[in-house]
C-alpha cells in the first residue's frame, strides 16, 4: 500500500491532524495500535483557549464530552492554601477522542485500528509490519514514539503519573496537593467531573525514580474505593526537534506540553492543526521540494514562548524545592500572582 501521509498514533494529536487533512482530501492513513480510545493515563483537562485558538470552536468543533467548567483550583500545601485562578474544562476524554474519530471518518479519512507499528525503514519510509510506503510520516505516537526513534531524536525528559476514578472526595473544589508529604518533585490532583472525580499523583523524573512507589501506596490508601489505577510516562521537558526530511512529530512525541502544569491536550490539537496545514501546502505540490522545518517554525511562533516559560518555571520551582520546600511555596505564590 502507498500513502502520501501516514499518521502513527490515534490520540488527540493524531486525530486532529487527520481531521484537517481529511477536510482537504489529502491521501493519508492513521494507524492506531489499540482498538479503542483514551488509552493513556490523563487528568482529562482541556484548556479552552490558548493564543488565537479556541479548542472547542476551532479545533474540536464539538461540545461532546464536556463535563465541568473550572475557574479556580485550590493548591494545598503544608504552609497554607493558594488560590490558582485558572480556567479549564474537565472532560470525558474517551468521548472526545471518539467524536474526533467520527469526524475523521465522516470527512473521508482512513483509519486502521488495532495495528501496532513496530518499525520504520528506508527512504522513502516503509511502515512495518503493515508494509505501507509513505511520502511523509507523522509521529503522534506518544512519549515512546517509534517515529522519533527512527528520526534519531533523543527522548525528552520524562515524568510518571497514575490516575483513577473516585465517586467521593472529602472536599468539593478542584484541588492540587504539593509537598514532600504528598510526593517530592511532583503533585497530586483532584479534578471534579460530572458524576465522579479524576484523581491522580505524578512527579518529574527525580520524584518518580526515588519516591513514587512509596508515595503512591500512601496516596492509594486514602481512596480504597478506587479499584483501578493506570499509569503512564509523560514528557516534561522543552519540545524536541520536530521535523526530518520526511517526518514530523506532534504532541507528546515531541514534548509539546505545558510542563509546569502537565497540560498537553490543547497544545497537541493546536500543533496537529498546524501540522495538517503545512502538509496540505506540500500536498498541493505532490510533496516535491518539501521543507518540513516550516512546521517547526509555525508552532514555535504560536507556542514556543509558552513552552519555554512553563518549562523554565517548573525547573526553577524544583531547584528551589530541593533547597527549601518553604521557599518553593513562596516562589509558587509569586508566580501565581504574576502569571495567573
Amino acid at each position: 500500500m502507498k500513502k502520501d501521509v501516514v499518521i502513527i498514533g490515534g490520540g488527540i494529536a493524531g486525530l486532529t491532524t487527520a481531521k484537517f487533512l481529511a477536510e482537504e482530501g489529502v491521501d493519508f492513513i492513521l494507524v492506531e495500535e489499540h482498538t479503542d480510545f483514551f488509552q493513556k493515563a490523563c487528568g482529562e483537562g482541556i484548556i479552552p483557549k490558548i493564543g488565537k485558538y479556541d479548542f472547542f470552536e476551532d479545533l474540536y468543533e464539538s461540545k461532546i464530552g464536556i463535563e465541568r467548567e473550572i475557574d479556580e483550583t485550590i493548591v494545598h500545601t503544608r504552609y497554607g492554601d493558594l488560590i490558582l485562578p485558572f480556567h479549564f474544562v474537565t472532560t470525558n476524554k474517551k468521548l472526545v477522542e471518539q467524536e474526533l474519530f467520527k469526524q475523521v471518518k465522516k470527512k473521508g479519512g482512513e483509519v486502521l485500528m488495532g495495528s501496532k507499528v513496530r518499525s520504520i525503514e528506508g527512504d522513502p519510509p516503509t511502515i512495518l509490519p503493515q508494509g505501507i510506503k509513505a511520502k511523509v510520516v507523522v509521529g503522534t505516537d506518544g512519549v515512546r514514539s517509534v517515529v522519533r526513534k527512527w528520526m534519531g531524536i533523543n527522548e525528552p525528559s520524562l515524568g510518571f503519573a497514575v490516575e483513577g476514578r473516585a465517586e467521593k472526595i472529602p472536599f468539593d473544589t478542584c484541588r492540587v496537593e504539593v509537598g514532600k508529604d504528598v510526593i517530592p518533585y511532583g503533585y497530586a490532583w483532584f479534578f471534579p467531573k460530572r458524576e465522579e472525580w479524576n484523581i491522580g499523583i505524578g512527579a518529574f523524573e527525580k520524584g518518580y525514580k526515588r519516591y513514587f512507589s512509596r508515595k503512591f501506596d500512601s496516596f492509594r490508601r486514602r481512596f480504597p474505593e478506587v479499584k483501578k489505577w493506570r499509569g503512564a510516562f509523560l514528557p516534561l521537558s522543552k519540545p524536541t526537534k520536530t521535523y526530518g526530511k520526511r517526518s514530523i512529530l506532534v504532541g507528546d512525541a515531541a514534548s509539546q506540553i505545558i510542563s509546569s502544569i502537565g497540560a498537553g491536550n490543547t497544545t497537541s490539537a493546536i500543533c496537529g492543526k498546524i501540522a495538517a496545514e503545512v502538509l496540505i501546502k506540500f500536498a498541493r505540490r505532490d510533496f516535491r521540494e518539501m521543507d518540513l522545518s516550516l512546521y517547526e517554525k509555525r508552532w514555535k511562533a504560536e507556542l514556543g514562548k509558552l513552552f519555554s516559560l512553563a518549562n523554565s518555571l517548573a525547573r526553577l520551582f524544583f531547584v528551589i524545592y530541593g533547597l527549601s520546600e518553604y521557599l518553593s511555596i513562596k516562589f509558587l505564590k509569586r508566580m501565581i500572582e504574576k502569571y495567573a
